[in-house]
């Protein structure tokens, strides 16, 4: 069993949820799956730097515009010469608002850190060649 659902989808001071913390404990609320399935003309807009190759599936191309967490980053001493640091993530950058018919594919980071989004996806379990390489994923995972 998880963690029990939570109301709103906006993050502790954040009137959007392009501005709620990635991984906060913002309350949530979760539109329904069929909201997507009674899209007429569902479209995906990818906003990662990568190709997405779905097996079985469309491969979508980044669209040119990246959504992301901020991310500060503070020294936490070295280990064998090499630096070591903490970083904590902050607000979603580059997430538009919710369009009519649109899926917008971003990170599994991005779409943890906007709960209440039933339009964001991210790549599903991912597949690899017999060489180990990845090849695609298995479908998209939603919210």
């Amino acid at each position: 069993m998880g963690a029990p659902e939570r109301e709103g989808a906006s993050g502790p001071g954040s009137p959007d949820p392009a501005g709620t913390p990635c991984g906060s404990d913002a309350p949530i609320s979760r539109a329904p799956l069929s909201e997507l399935e009674d899209m007429t003309n569902p479209r995906f807009v990818n906003l990662t730097p990568h190709a997405v190759t779905v097996v079985g599936g469309p491969t979508l191309p980044p669209s040119g515009q990246v959504a992301r967490c901020s991310q500060t980053s503070t020294p936490a001493g070295e280990h064998g010469g090499v630096a070591l640091s903490r970083v904590v993530f902050g607000a979603v950058e580059g997430l538009p608002e919710p369009e009519p018919g649109v899926v917008f594919v971003v990170s599994a980071l991005v779409r943890a850190a906007v709960p209440g989004r039933s339009d964001v996806a991210s790549p599903g379990e991912l597949v690899r060649n017999e060489a180990g390489q990845p090849v695609g994923c298995r479908g998209l995972v939603v919210n």
